[in-house]
């Protein structure tokens, strides 16, 4: 008997020491590291946030948020205090608000409804608190992970798609890489937030294997995100390199020899591939690698003239109506029989800035909207700015940046980006 209650006081013991603060934060942070990879591709894995489709990514968030919650239990009872700041669960409880209000008021997507999208605003206030209290030096070694794991991840879905699709990853119309049905601005988006992580780690290696893995890695992501012909995250790189180039060149040296290895690669694709001909249509484009060069510079350059793919005609349309809108919102007035005719209310314009306005709202809640998301990132870039912190920096032009060209606030990946660069901007100042 004394045996047995010996037997029970050492398991329990072990178990005492097992469950304790540090155990708890590692698999935290550990979760949180296939988090941040598999949001970066939710999309493309046809993973929904708490929805009705189970599957990995709702793991992770659901797992985070509970040993989240488990970990504040457990300090609480043990020491009494809690781990979340009341003033960061107002703040990020403010923020997600505005824009869960704003992507409700404008459409819910397809399979959603009002109860799962209160879900996912609850799950994401809860893993930004978390986040938030991450030591700035642990959480930096984290997203560099996050990278390294998201640069897998996608090769499981390029590998993936190569069996599905038979190796017919590009367009059979416009030659851009699409794996068959993704979007491809989604695609180039995840890789350039993969590329931004991947070269966040504070230390310089002199080893030569690592470098010509890192340059092989960075290369691969450059050609594969020019062959989505997404133009915006292409001018988006080409602003985050100016200024990585400006602040740590040399820290980046990989990144920097993998352009030109990027370009002679497509460019040898160029001059060794020719565009085939369909024999039932007019020079449609086969579903390869051929011209990607030639493309996207046609594509860059027919930028004025095809409208941003249609996106210039409806930003006009709608700012040119919008005094009258908000007229009509501050005085009550009918609608202008002019304005009947031109949609802005309740469709996205694959501009954020435009729905804030646009959106069948009172002008109190558009103030919110506006301020909650548009100050926020002002903050960010000038914060960023001031202490030099080039990741923060880059994230916080891509976010606002895809905002005008996208329907950027209902991706995961722009959602997890708010307290991730919040947390990125504590750092002290870089001398």
């Amino acid at each position: 008997m004394i045996g047995i209650k010996k037997n029970y006081n050492s398991y329990f013991n072990s178990l005492k020491s097992l469950i304790n603060e540090n155990f708890l934060f590692r698999i935290n942070e550990n979760l949180l590291t296939f988090l941040i990879s598999f949001t970066i591709w939710a999309r493309l894995l046809h993973i929904s946030i708490l929805g009705f489709n189970k599957g990995i990514y709702s793991f992770f968030l659901i797992s985070i948020d509970f040993l989240w919650l488990i970990l504040n239990l457990y300090i609480f009872i043990k020491e009494r205090k809690l781990l979340l700041k009341i003033n960061n669960l107002i703040f990020f409880s403010l923020i997600y608000s505005a824009i869960f209000i704003l992507n409700h008021s404008i459409s819910i997507e397809k399979g959603d409804t009002v109860e799962i999208n209160f879900l996912k605003l609850i799950a994401f206030i809860i893993i930004s608190t978390f986040i938030t209290e991450i030591n700035i030096n642990r959480f930096k070694r984290i997203l560099f992970r996050s990278g390294v794991l998201s640069f897998f991840v996608y090769i499981f879905i390029y590998l993936r798609q190569f069996i599905l699709t038979n190796g017919n990853f590009f367009d059979a119309y416009n030659g851009r890489l699409t794996f068959g049905d993704f979007n491809p601005n989604t695609i180039a988006y995840g890789l350039l937030i993969t590329l931004l992580l991947l070269n966040i780690r504070s230390f310089r290696t002199y080893k030569l294997t690592t470098r010509l893995i890192l340059i092989i890695i960075n290369s691969s992501i450059i050609i594969n995100l020019i062959q989505t012909q997404s133009r915006s995250n292409f001018i988006l790189l080409f602003i985050n390199l100016i200024i990585i180039i400006f602040y740590k060149f040399k820290d980046n040296l990989e990144l920097f020899s993998s352009l030109p290895l990027s370009f002679f690669y497509l460019f040898f694709l160029d001059n060794v591939r020719t565009i085939s001909t369909d024999s039932q249509s007019h020079n449609l484009i086969k579903s390869s690698q051929s011209k990607a060069i030639n493309i996207f510079q046609k594509k860059m350059f027919n930028l004025y003239n095809d409208g941003g793919s249609g996106r210039l005609e409806i930003w006009s349309k709608c700012f040119d109506s919008l005094p009258s809108r908000i007229v009509e919102k501050i005085l009550n007035k009918d609608r202008d029989p002019y304005l009947s005719g031109i949609n802005c209310e309740n469709v996205s314009s694959h501009n954020v800035l435009i729905d804030i306005f646009t959106t069948n709202s009172s002008l109190l809640l558009k103030i919110y909207y506006f301020i909650s998301i548009y100050l926020l990132y002002g903050y960010f870039f000038l914060i960023s700015i001031y202490k030099k912190n080039v990741l923060s920096l880059n994230l916080t032009i891509a976010t606002t940046f895809t905002s005008f060209f996208h329907n950027s606030l209902r991706d995961p990946i722009n959602l997890l980006l708010i307290p991730i660069i919040y947390t990125l901007i504590k750092e002290p100042k870089t001398k």
